[in-house]
């Protein structure tokens, strides 16, 4: 009877060098994998005073709504305050609209005495005219008079009207009607008529 052989022993031992450079390798890898890049700092968390600050009761009431924790007072008194705010906007707006129907009112009565003034400049342009029409032919009526007739008419005119027509007359013509008209009249029309021409120079 033969003895069975035995099984031949097929584990190997690996060298012990070979198993440390494994070792290191690993190590090598950890370390690369935790240290971060040189040229890439860490983002550091924003700092929450840099945050803008939001106060949750104000979001709230924004978009209509009333917070649970908000108490019922304070959703009174801010109310009040949107009212009070609310009224004087309108009030603003009310003085707003009153101011500008005034301006409108205002600018249309300028306007009225513009039209108005211009209208009484046009008249009295044209009464000027007038009367120096008439008053040019009253003078060639009394200057084709015979004197003593002239002076008659004069005398029952006014002395400004009178002064006029003399003024206005030939100088010849005037200083017969003066020699035929009463004394007094006539000092006092001669000295009207010095007046004038002082005034006119």
């Amino acid at each position: 009877m033969q003895r069975p052989s035995a099984r031949p022993n097929r584990t190997r031992r690996r060298p012990a060098g070979t198993v440390v450079a494994a070792l290191t390798l690993l190590t090598a890898i950890a370390l690369t994998a935790a240290v971060a890049p040189a040229g890439e700092p860490p983002t550091a968390a924003p700092a929450a005073a840099d945050l803008p600050q939001v106060d949750p009761k104000e979001v709230a009431l924004a978009r209509g709504e009333q917070p649970p924790h908000l108490p019922t007072e304070e959703v009174f008194s801010l109310e009040q305050r949107r009212q009070r705010l609310d009224t004087r906007e309108q009030a603003v707006a009310d003085r707003e609209r009153q101011l500008a129907t005034l301006r409108d009112a205002l600018d249309k009565r300028l306007d009225r005495l513009t039209t108005l003034q211009r209208q009484m400049d046009d008249y009295l342009n044209r009464f000027k005219k007038q009367e120096e029409t008439n008053l040019a032919q009253l003078v060639k009526v009394v200057q084709s008079m015979r004197a003593d007739a002239a002076a008659a008419s004069l005398s029952r005119m006014d002395e400004r009207l009178a002064t006029l027509v003399l003024s206005r007359m030939n100088e010849k013509k005037a200083a017969k009607i003066m020699n035929v008209l009463p004394a007094s009249k006539a000092v006092l029309l001669a000295s009207r008529m010095g007046e004038a021409e002082g005034w006119e120079k």
